[in-house]
């Protein structure tokens, strides 16, 4: 099954899961006030240093950098 996987959607099960959870949480830092840690587990990794990692690897940012240079919801909240 996962060769079939690799050979429709041009990568591993592993790294596609990883991606598509960075992607989520990318959105989630967008749009709610949830640290960090709240939605890395959200979205399906138990650990707020690996989470870190795996989103700096994908977007190139860190989570809290991302969330303050895309004006996230958090940042709203704060200005009000």
């Amino acid at each position: 099954m996962s060769r079939l996987f690799q050979q429709h959607v041009q990568t591993s099960p592993a790294r596609y899961l990883r991606a598509q959870r960075a992607h989520r949480m990318a959105e989630l830092l967008i749009s709610t006030t949830d640290s960090i840690e709240t939605i890395a587990r959200h979205v399906g990794w138990s650990d707020p240093a690996h989470a870190s990692r795996a989103f700096r690897s994908i977007h190139g940012v860190s989570p809290q950098h991302y969330r303050r240079t895309h004006g996230g919801a958090a940042l709203v909240r704060a200005d009000s």
